[in-house]
């Protein structure tokens, strides 16, 4: 088994989600490398596109929207990264520190994102 997955889960446990269909594809996706590589990729170009925004005030509106929806693009992907972890890996993930720190950034982005500008609208 992946070393990762030991850290977290017990040999047991990954022989019960790799014997569950759904859970068990979704965690051969997750410890696959070229999902760690495009999640990575991701968030090289998140940040590329957030250092892009922060000088906004001088760009055309259409630059703008296109900025503001790739913010939307990256946050579902984000979304669907932890999705995935937490279908694979279950609860255990939460209690990793690298889970908790992903919960704790998409969530931060979910409300900066989509929750805060409803709220403030209203």
């Amino acid at each position: 088994s992946d070393p990762r997955l030991m850290a977290i889960l017990s040999h047991a446990e990954v022989q019960s989600i790799e014997g569950h269909w759904l859970r068990g594809h979704v965690l051969r996706i997750v410890i696959n490398p070229w999902f760690d590589r495009l999640m990575s990729f991701l968030i090289l170009a998140n940040a590329v596109c957030m250092g892009i925004e922060a000088d906004r005030d001088n760009y055309s509106e259409s630059v703008a929207e296109f900025l503001s929806t790739s913010e939307d693009f990256f946050l579902t992907m984000f979304i669907l990264e932890l999705v995935c972890q937490l279908t694979a890996l279950g609860p255990p993930f939460l209690a990793t520190w690298w889970g908790a720190f992903d919960t704790l950034i998409v969530a931060i982005g979910v409300f900066a994102q989509w929750l805060g500008p409803a709220v403030l609208q209203e």
